[in-house]
């Protein structure tokens, strides 16, 4: 366009880490969040043992950091090495963690168990977000606010969701503190059998720019002077895959349409990372907390583009087709095969340009319906918890 990762509500609704910055700056959050992208449920021991020994070195460089000591905590309690995680905990609350004030712990998933098959769905939930003007920069985006609004009018019209389940955030509403709010509120209302979907139409801004290989997603109110400012104003790629991590719906889909969207599905080394640490798989947390899909506008290394003629970035006008094209509500699956055979090469038109769509699934994130009814609609009570 070019257009150019409670638990993670704690991240999303405090901001991360911030009694982090006063010891190494911006190096600390960096260490954090290289440490925060490999702690999931299904890491396994050689993975771990690679962060605890991240974390060990980060402790020594960064000892008043109270957050680095709690994951080292966490990490040393999983990998069976009790008198070090009772003496980073020890550290952690001497350096007065946030994370470990507020209970966040990365190997818990709140929908543990074996994976739910889609169903019937209770309530549907929406947030979609446009941003094409910047607070702190001349950049623009012309058809991204219209793209949100579009698609939250056409979720409410033919996607069955109800007006007051759908949040549109555009321009000057979609600020970083907005997006997190909104969030929340989805959060704490969604529950095992309904459906969440979350839409981000903006910049993104590619790992090479980031001091350990992150890439973000730019909200109304991004500063993008500093790494550090990046940082603590942006959204992470990796953090809007995690938030399927944090919620209760059985259901739930991610949608970029951004400039290197599919970094958040694969991540690089981070530049700051030991040895052993290429082949990161950012998403991978996201196996056994439901089904889940994640659905990206192009590959990691791709911008995304607008479209004069239809006044929509690509993306979005093929994800309209695909879901208005049948009468018969069509399956996520069917809905990507669409974006595969008509965006690529609609766009290679554009003097060879490359934009390719990407989607990783989890549980039978494949099978979700977007636009099936939902069964709130017809007054019908939740049904009851299988057991």
């Amino acid at each position: 366009m070019q257009r150019l990762s409670p638990y993670f509500a704690v991240l999303l609704s405090f901001g991360f880490a911030g009694s982090c910055w006063a010891a190494c700056g911006d190096t600390e959050q960096d260490r954090l969040v290289w440490a925060r992208e490999r702690m999931h449920p299904d890491a396994s021991t050689g993975q771990l043992q690679l962060v605890y020994q991240w974390l060990l070195n980060s402790t020594r460089s960064c000892p008043f950091s109270g957050d680095l000591w709690y994951y080292r905590g966490l990490v040393a309690k999983r990998l069976s090495e009790g008198d070090d995680a009772q003496y980073a905990f020890r550290k952690a609350g001497d350096n007065h963690s946030t994370a470990q004030t507020q209970s966040f712990d990365p190997f818990r998933v709140v929908n543990r168990g074996p994976t739910p098959k889609t169903g019937a769905i209770m309530n549907k939930y929406a947030l979609i977000i446009g941003v094409g003007t910047f607070q702190n920069s001349d950049d623009f985006l012309e058809f991204s606010a219209k793209d949100a609004r579009d698609l939250g009018a056409f979720l409410v019209k033919s996607g069955k969701f109800r007006p007051d389940h759908v949040t549109v955030l555009a321009d000057q509403d979609a600020t970083t503190s907005k997006i997190r709010e909104a969030f929340g509120n989805i959060r704490a209302e969604a529950k095992e059998d309904d459906l969440v979907l979350i839409y981000f139409s903006s910049h993104g801004r590619p790992r090479d720019l980031d001091p350990t290989g992150l890439s973000y997603v730019l909200t109304y109110d991004t500063d993008t002077s500093t790494p550090g400012r990046v940082f603590a104003t942006a959204l992470e790629m990796v953090e809007l895959a995690e938030l399927g991590r944090w919620v209760l719906a059985r259901d739930y889909v991610l949608l970029l349409d951004t400039c290197y969207s599919g970094a958040a599905r694969a991540g690089a080394a981070g530049k700051l990372g030991p040895q052993g640490a290429n082949g990161l798989d950012p998403l991978q947390g996201l196996a056994g907390s439901g089904n889940r899909v994640v659905i990206s506008a192009s590959r990691a290394d791709e911008q995304s583009y607008e479209d004069e003629n239809s006044k929509h970035g690509y993306f979005t006008r093929f994800l309209l087709e695909a879901l208005g094209k049948d009468s018969t509500p069509q399956p996520l699956s069917s809905i990507f095969s669409y974006l595969q055979a008509h965006l690529s090469p609609e766009v290679a038109h554009i003097d060879g340009r490359q934009q390719h769509p990407v989607m990783q699934t989890f549980g039978q994130g494949e099978n979700i319906i977007l636009n099936a009814p939902a069964l709130s609609a017809f007054n019908l009570p939740r049904p009851r918890a299988a057991r």
